[in-house]
C-alpha cells in the first residue's frame, strides 16, 4: 500500500496505490564429487536460487525532483517486480597442498531469468506530473527478461611452515576470475503507454538490446599476503575489479547519448 500525493500546494490529498503478489518456490540443489586420488578431487554441482526485490523497489512511490537541472527527474516504485532466479552449474577441482595448502579451480555457468535491474529511461513531456513541457528521466527498476553469466576462477593459498625460524609463519592466498555476461533487455515502450504486465527497457529501440550485466567486471583478482605463528595473525589484501557497468540509461547532455 502506498499513496500518490498532489504534486503541489494547490493540489490537496493522495491517491491510495494498492499492489498485492506471493510465490511458493522449488529451489533443487545436487552435488557429485569424485576422488581423484587423497588429495584430490572433481565436483559437479548444480543448484537453483533466487534473489527478490528489494522492498524499497516494490513501494508504490512517485517522486519528482528537478534540482534546478534542464530536465526533470522522476523515481517511481515497481510494485510488478519478480523475483530473479538463477540456475548455476559449477564444475569444480580441487587440490589439498602439503603444509595447509590449497589450490582451487572451477568453470561456471549461470542463466537468469528476470534479472533485476535499474534503468534510467527519457520520457517523452508530461506536465501534469513535472509541471513542465520538457521531457523528462525516469528512474526505475524493471526486470530484463533473461540474461546469463559464465566464467571460471582460480585460487591458490599456501602457508610456508617449512621455512626456518619467524619466516615459517609466512604465507598467501589469492584468486582471479574471469567472467562473461550478457542481458536481454526488452524493447522500449513509452512508460505513458504501458499496458497492465508491459515494462520497458531504456531508449535502445524496438529491438531491446544485449548489454553485458551491469557490475559483473570480466577481469578481478585478490592477493594476500599472511602470517600466522605464535598467536599472531596478519593479513594484507589488495582487490582488483576491472571497469563494469553500473546502470542501463539515456541521457542528454552536451556530449550526446
Amino acid at each position: 500500500l502506498g499513496y500518490q500525493g498532489a504534486r503541489n500546494a494547490n493540489g490537496t490529498g493522495s491517491t491510495p496505490i494498492r499492489a498485492t503478489g506471493s510465490y511458493l518456490d522449488f529451489l533443487p540443489s545436487a552435488s557429485l564429487r569424485l576422488a581423484l586420488n587423497t588429495s584430490s578431487s572433481l565436483r559437479v554441482v548444480y543448484g537453483r536460487g533466487l534473489a527478490r526485490p528489494n522492498f524499497s523497489d516494490l513501494i508504490p512511490f512517485q517522486s519528482v525532483s528537478n534540482s534546478g537541472s534542464a530536465h526533470t527527474s522522476v523515481s517511481k516504485g515497481n510494485p510488478s517486480l519478480k523475483s530473479e532466479y538463477a540456475d548455476d552449474i559449477d564444475l569444480l577441482y580441487e587440490s589439498s597442498l602439503p603444509h595447509t595448502g590449497l589450490l582451487q579451480a572451477g568453470f561456471f555457468y549461470k542463466y537468469l531469468t528476470n534479472p533485476i535491474v535499474g534503468t534510467i529511461t527519457e520520457v517523452a513531456a508530461n506536465p501534469t506530473l513535472t509541471g513542465n513541457n520538457n521531457p523528462y528521466f525516469l528512474n526505475q527498476t524493471i526486470n530484463a527478461g533473461s540474461a546469463y553469466v559464465y566464467g571460471f576462477e582460480i585460487a591458490y593459498q599456501q602457508h610456508f611452515g617449512t621455512l626456518p625460524g619467524a619466516l615459517s609463519g609466512l604465507g598467501v592466498s589469492g584468486n582471479y576470475g574471469y567472467t562473461a555476461s550478457q542481458a536481454k533487455l526488452p524493447a522500449y515502450i513509452d512508460p505513458s503507454l504501458l499496458q497492465p504486465g508491459q515494462i520497458s527497457g531504456p531508449n535502445r529501440g524496438t529491438e531491446g538490446a544485449n548489454p553485458p550485466l551491469i557490475g559483473q567486471a570480466p577481469n578481478s583478482f585478490n592477493v594476500s599476503p599472511t602470517y600466522d605463528k605464535r598467536g599472531a595473525s596478519i593479513r594484507l589484501g589488495m582487490t582488483y575489479n576491472e571497469a563494469n557497468l553500473a546502470a542501463y540509461q539515456y541521457t542528454v547532455d552536451n556530449a550526446g547519448p
